[in-house]
């Protein structure tokens, strides 16, 4: 997002702590593989288990 500040400038670390903390995203492979103001990208590994 052009010319979004976000108020907390140490929102990456934030974001990627709360994600983090969600075991259910350990347990279903996602990774958070990019992050910028605004926006936030997950990829999630196909799993067979899990379709």
């Amino acid at each position: 997002m052009p010319g979004f500040e976000p108020r907390n400038p140490a929102y990456a670390e934030r974001v990627q702590s709360s994600f983090d903390r969600q075991q259910v995203m350990l347990l279903l492979g996602a990774k958070v593989t990019r992050l910028a103001p605004g926006e936030c990208e997950i990829q999630l590994p196909f799993k067979p288990e899990l379709a």
